[in-house]
């Protein structure tokens, strides 16, 4: 079990003078009013308004990593700063949204128009640092400090209703990309250097992680992958951006309004 993990090229650029401004300006805006009619459409339960809108956004951060309303929900056009779910619920209005509802309008919005290209890792228990670091490869602090951001820094977008933090975890900006694709390993050295109690380390600290990657040789091979796509990304003058289980990550949401195109592991 767990959730898909992808890593994205993202136009941090467009994202702040784009999409921020859109979504300050409140649920009228075009895009993100294209964005309610495809969740709309793609639910069966709920019929989203976001009303308030712009009220909410006003208390995220500059840069849209963090909101100080943790729990908070808009019921009817009112804004409940304390959401109080044994209270307020849905089946108490006839319009409503909250925190979650947020998440997904947000990751709609900028995944629709700000990632060009993607890659799923597939279903990960755990995070993208555990996967990239391993103890013995002496990584630039400054490639773990930036794949720590990429890891954590928007985890208010990470709403992880269904147990392994779904949603935007975090990204990078173009020129922190390009650090990031300066201080990556050279992983082929370190393949070649490997001896057999380091291949058995990496077997076994993986096991415990979530068996994909068993041996020295899968993780170069990720690491090439990864690699590849942080390059994809410099090469766009983009950014990075990681998330589990967005909506780009499965097929069938991917047409007609998002497109983005993917990297496969294979190259193609």
């Amino acid at each position: 079990m767990g959730a898909y993990g992808g890593l994205c090229v993202f136009d941090h650029t467009k994202f702040l003078q784009t999409i921020v401004p859109e979504l300050q300006a409140g649920e009228t805006q075009p895009l993100v009013q294209a964005a309610i009619g495809w969740l709309n459409a793609q639910s069966t339960r709920d019929h989203y308004d976001f009303a308030r809108l712009a009220d909410v956004i006003a208390h995220c951060s500059a840069d849209m990593t963090s909101n100080t309303l943790s729990e908070f929900c808009v019921a009817d056009g009112v804004l409940h700063r304390s959401q109080a779910p044994f209270s307020i619920s849905r089946q108490d209005a006839e319009a409503y949204w909250d925190y979650e509802d947020l998440c997904l309008l947000f990751e709609t919005v900028l995944t629709a128009h700000c990632v060009p290209a993607f890659a799923n890792f597939g279903l990960r228990k755990h995070s993208l640092r555990l996967d990239l670091f391993y103890d013995d490869l002496k990584w630039d602090p400054l490639v773990y400090e930036l794949i720590t951001l990429l890891d954590t820094r928007s985890r208010y977008w990470a709403y992880g209703s269904g147990g392994y933090n779904e949603g935007i975890h975090g990204w990078l900006s173009a020129d922190e990309t390009q650090l990031l694709l300066l201080g990556l390993p050279d992983v082929a050295e370190f393949r070649d250097t490997a001896t057999s109690e380091t291949l058995f380390a990496w077997s076994y600290q993986q096991s415990l992680q979530n068996g994909k990657l068993k041996n020295v040789a899968q993780w170069v091979a990720f690491m090439d992958w990864f690699r590849r796509i942080v390059s994809r990304a410099v090469d766009d003058n983009c950014g990075l951006l990681w998330g589990r289980d967005l909506h780009i990550f499965y097929e069938n949401a991917q047409r007609p309004y998002f497109n983005s195109t993917v990297i496969s592991f294979d190259g193609t």
